[in-house]
Parts: C-alpha cells; sequence; structure tokens
C-alpha cells in the first residue's frame, strides 16, 4: 500500500455473520488486538461475548446518525439517490475495513493479550520508525499508558481490546492509519471513540464523495459501459478507491483499471459491497429487527432509486 492520508488496509476475514458463528465468542481477530489498560477513558459500544447481534445495532445506529448529518445535504437539494448511496457507502466502508470491529471485552485467557503487539515490536516490524514513534508517543504516554504491557494486566479478569489492520497501525472500525493521520486523528484521541472513528473515516469518504458527484464528467469510471448513464455503484467504489484507500480523489478511477496495482484492493472491497447490495443471502449486518429493516430500506434506496423512508425515519429524526 504506498502512503496515504487515509491509508486503509483492510482486514482480509469476512464478517462472521456470514457463517452463522453468534453463539460463541468470536475468535478470528484474537490475533490483530491492542490490549488495552482498564483505567483508559474510551467511547463505546464495546463488543461483549456473544453480544454481535445487539452490537451491530448499536453501531448501525451510530453510522446512519452520522452519515445522515453529512449527506442530508443531498435531500434538501433533491438528489435522494446521492444520499442513499452515500448510507450504503457508510455501511460498507467499517464492513470491509474491520468486520465491523472497533472494541471488544474477553475474559482474560492465556494468548489473548499479544505482548508484541502491546509492546510496540509488532508495529516497528510493520510500520517501522515512524509506526513506533507514533505508537509510543499515544499508546505508551503517561501517567495512563493506552496499551500497557501484558504482565501490567495478568491479574485482570477481562481483557478490553481495539482492533488494528496488518501493519499494527491502522487501528478501528474505519481502519484509520494513525502515522499518516497523526494530527487530526492520533493527537486529539479520535481512536479512543467508536463514534469518532466512524465520523472521522466519514469526513474523508465525503470529501472524496463530493467531488466526484459535482463533476462525474470528469470522471469517465463513473459513466463505463454501453449505456454511458452515471452509476452510484461506480461513485460509491471511486470514492473507496481514490481517496480512502488511496489518499488522493485523482486516483478514484482506478477501481476500472484491471492492471492497477491495488487491484486486488479494489477486487477486495468489491467483495465486501456485492454482499451489503446481496445482504438478503449473505448474512451481513446481523442485527435487531427493526435495524435490519432500516438496513434493507437503504440499500433498496440505493439499488432501485427510490425514495422510502418508513423504516429508517426513527434513526435519522
Amino acid at each position: 500500500m504506498h502512503r496515504a492520508f487515509i491509508k486503509t488496509v483492510a482486514i482480509p476475514i469476512l464478517f462472521l455473520a456470514l457463517s452463522g458463528a453468534l453463539s460463541a465468542r468470536e475468535t478470528t481477530h484474537d490475533k490483530s488486538m491492542y490490549t488495552i489498560n482498564p483505567k483508559a477513558k474510551i467511547s463505546g459500544p464495546i463488543l461483549q461475548e456473544n453480544g454481535r447481534e445487539k452490537f451491530n445495532s448499536e453501531i448501525f445506529k451510530i453510522i446512519i446518525k452520522e452519515a445522515h448529518q453529512r449527506a442530508a445535504k443531498y435531500l434538501e437539494s433533491k438528489n435522494p439517490h446521492a444520499y442513499w448511496s452515500f448510507l450504503t457507502l457508510a455501511l460498507t466502508v467499517p464492513f470491509h475495513e474491520s468486520d465491523i470491529n472497533h472494541f471488544r471485552e474477553v475474559d482474560n485467557k492465556k494468548g489473548l493479550c499479544i505482548e508484541t503487539a502491546n509492546n510496540g515490536v509488532r508495529v516497528q516490524k510493520r510500520a517501522g520508525a515512524r509506526g513506533l514513534r507514533v505508537f509510543k508517543k499515544y499508546f505508551k504516554a503517561a501517567p495512563v499508558s493506552f496499551v500497557p504491557n501484558c504482565g501490567e494486566l495478568s491479574r485482570d479478569d477481562t481483557l478490553t481490546q481495539l482492533i488494528h489492520g496488518p501493519d499494527a497501525a491502522d487501528v478501528g472500525i474505519m481502519q484509520v492509519n494513525l502515522v499518516w493521520n497523526e494530527k487530526p486523528f492520533a493527537a486529539p484521541g479520535h481512536y479512543k471513540g467508536v463514534q469518532s472513528t466512524i465520523a472521522f473515516g466519514q469526513d474523508m469518504l465525503m470529501e472524496a464523495y463530493d467531488e466526484l458527484f459535482r463533476n462525474k464528467k470528469k470522471y469517465w469510471c463513473l459513466t463505463m459501459g454501453k449505456s454511458k448513464q452515471f452509476s452510484y455503484d461506480y461513485l460509491i467504489r471511486g470514492t473507496w478507491a481514490g481517496r480512502y484507500n488511496g489518499g488522493h480523489v485523482s486516483g478514484s478511477c482506478r477501481f476500472a483499471n484491471s492492471k492497477s496495482p491495488y487491484a486486488g484492493n479494489d477486487k477486495h472491497f468489491k467483495l465486501y459491497f456485492d454482499k451489503i447490495l446481496n445482504y438478503q443471502n449473505s448474512g451481513v449486518y446481523k442485527m435487531g429487527e427493526r435495524e435490519m429493516a432500516a438496513f434493507a430500506e437503504i440499500i433498496e434506496n440505493h439499488r432501485n432509486g427510490t425514495n422510502k423512508t418508513e423504516k429508517i425515519k426513527p434513526y435519522i429524526e
């Protein structure tokens, strides 16, 4: 992955709801966690063991609240399709980036606190000297070390953990990179809150989304195909490929280039996006009945260009 303002690397594991494995503790991301200080001030929700459905419902509410605040202008300007497509994008990105994970609480069992993660060895190996510097500055700073060494947590009954990505510098539900976003994200401590992390990621998404939507003719990939009609699916894919993953809006059309060095990234995003669009069969976002109904209404509005609000209305008022 080349340098980018956001520089995200999606965790390459499908969300466990796809297999229906909700009855036991989720173990998929056990090796991709920082264990944090129980005295640290954080803002959840926190995923509890066997609590995936409740957690997803709470995350859904946050995502939609934040997305509505940013996209309501499209409703006001009589562009409802753009509104629903941004909400669809806002639901797709955290699913793709982190399998809808941020904080979790687990029983303190041997091996769940990973010493090489908590002591900085992992981030130094994977993100270099800059990664280690940022890690020490924000995760190891006194008086309360956000990520203490595992030995300091050995007597605790439970562990609270924060998900990280393959390079150990991407963190949280939106997999924002601490190094490339030090001043706007790491320094204010946005990673300490689920909503603040989602809000930061959505700001970046909207910046690109606005640019692409306003300048449709400038970006050829938005009107590919025989019909040459503007595609909201391509708008979503271009927004992620360019600004969010690649760091530059100018690279938004890379997803249409099968020979791009980042074609694998774009194919992976499309895999998750397709699962969102085919939610009836893929089982994504397992959550409460009301939230699922609102989720379905959003996706159907995006797919069909409709503007139904009966199910989603309670979440955006």
